[in-house]
């Protein structure tokens, strides 16, 4: 997903020097590396062995499950249908793409920062506690003596147990 965009890039490119979508294709196919070149040339494959664009291209999205090449190739059959830029269409796309990528790497950075803190306010109890063991036993052995001191354990757990699920929720992003 992440050469996507520049294969598109590299397939305007061709297009503006006057090369056939088909011209295209093939130039992604043998300059791109890795998987994007590969299923490229498998367009290209199908297309020479006598498979309409069309059908060829669906087969394409279906091959690979990407929400953005269904729209690359949602986007080129409807253009190939009513016409238009290509070339123009085609720097649109991976615009939006790598914008889509730009927004989802800020995504997971902001939602680290809300991990990390929820680590440190779920570990911070236990480590006081510790500390508190460790300086003066006395002061948290009232609480294992004390009638009220284990219903008091119980309750910070629990209250700990829902925001540790609230936390959870909040930096849980369907992207």
């Amino acid at each position: 997903e992440s050469l996507f965009p520049d294969a598109l890039d590299l397939m305007g490119y061709s297009l503006k020097a006057g090369h056939s979508i088909l011209a295209s294709f093939k130039m992604v196919a043998e300059e791109m590396a890795g998987p994007v070149g590969e299923e490229f040339g498998r367009v290209v494959e199908e297309i020479n062995f006598g498979k309409e664009l069309d059908s060829s291209l669906r087969n394409f999205s279906r091959r690979i499950d990407s929400p953005e090449l269904k729209f690359f190739v949602t986007s080129l059959i409807i253009q190939r249908e009513t016409g238009g830029n290509l070339v123009e269409m085609l720097e649109k796309i991976s615009e939006v793409i790598r914008k889509k990528f730009r927004f989802r790497e800020k995504v997971k950075t902001l939602s680290a920062e809300g991990k990390l803190s929820a680590g440190i306010l779920l570990a911070l109890p236990f480590l006081c506690g510790a500390a508190l063991l460790a300086m003066n036993p006395e002061y948290i052995m009232v609480l294992m003596t004390d009638p009220i001191g284990p219903y008091a354990i119980a309750i910070a757990l629990t209250m700990m147990a829902i925001g540790s699920f609230i936390m959870y929720r909040l930096v849980q992003l369907d992207m």
